[in-house]
């Protein structure tokens, strides 16, 4: 199923343990960590149908796609082995702590499912008033995962694949998941700026989430699902960890920035990466 204001993502895969792994493999490792986790979300749907040999077989045939995309093979054998071990031993751990995960995340999926049948068109549709036209992505897919963290996603603009801690319930009622999910998807389309902001990809897609979570919380708003204040903002900041490291202090310091930020943006309507621009320029300045 497309993530498209029609639709909600797929939410029909097993939970995608390799992308879950690499989240724990060591940072000092030749291949980028990030760049090996969306190589690895890209291979994985297409290694998933061929699933009938072996378990090492499996690890084995998608580390080596995934390194390869990378142009990382060369002086790699030794580290293809270390992670094809590491990840075969935990996932033999993980379904062993979770033997029943996959029907149980089935059922986890279940509300937000529902709640995104009956927002996630409208939330997506007012994000995209707020930003571009073209600015959404056509169609991307939700892996539902463990909730390890207590609530929390990662969106793989690379891959238009979101990572989604499957929580039963809201984990604040001023927040609903729901708008979790409008606000990591929004985000899919990160990479298609990196030319015309000329900001560095870290920078730009710190930038694109905090943007992203003022359209977010304005379409929410509209739908009656949330405010879009600074005590909202404040706490969006903190819940979606767009400054994991700082304290609620520098989190409310960093509400009032974007709050002016979105009213220059709503009153001037520029394009979409002058914005992100000035905006990245304000919050370097906080």
């Amino acid at each position: 199923m497309e993530a498209t204001e029609r639709d909600f993502p797929d939410l029909s895969g097993s939970p995608r343990t390799l992308s879950e792994a690499a989240l724990i493999l060591p940072a000092q490792d030749p291949i980028s960590r990030n760049s090996f986790i969306e190589s690895a979300c890209m291979l994985e749907a297409r290694f998933e149908a061929q699933r009938d040999f072996s378990p090492k077989v499996y690890w084995t045939r998608l580390l080596e796609a995934a390194c390869s995309q990378l142009g990382a093979m060369e002086g790699t054998p030794n580290l293809i082995e270390s992670y094809d071990r590491e990840l075969r031993e935990l996932e033999a751990s993980y379904r062993l702590m979770y033997s029943k995960l996959d029907d149980q995340l089935v059922l986890r999926g279940r509300p937000i499912q529902e709640y995104w049948s009956g927002f996630g068109r409208g939330l997506m549709a007012h994000i995209k008033r707020l930003t571009q036209p073209e600015w959404l992505v056509p169609s991307a897919t939700v892996v539902l995962v463990q909730p390890i963290l207590g609530g929390t996603g990662i969106a793989y603009p690379a891959c238009r694949v979101i990572l989604l801690e499957a929580m039963l319930t809201n984990v604040t009622p001023e927040l609903p998941e729901v708008l979790r999910v409008a606000w990591l998807a929004s985000q899919l389309a990160t990479e298609s700026l990196a030319e015309c902001t000329e900001l560095p990809l870290p920078h730009l897609s710190k930038t694109v989430g905090i943007a992203m979570m003022m359209c977010t919380l304005a379409a929410g708003e509209v739908l009656e699902l949330c405010r879009c204040d600074e005590a909202t903002i404040t706490k969006a900041i903190d819940l979606w960890k767009l400054q994991p490291d700082g304290s609620i202090g520098e989190k409310k310091i960093i509400a009032k920035v974007v709050v002016g930020w979105w009213e220059t943006y709503l009153q001037t309507r520029p394009t979409l990466s002058v914005s992100l621009v000035a905006l990245n320029k304000m919050l370097q300045r906080d």
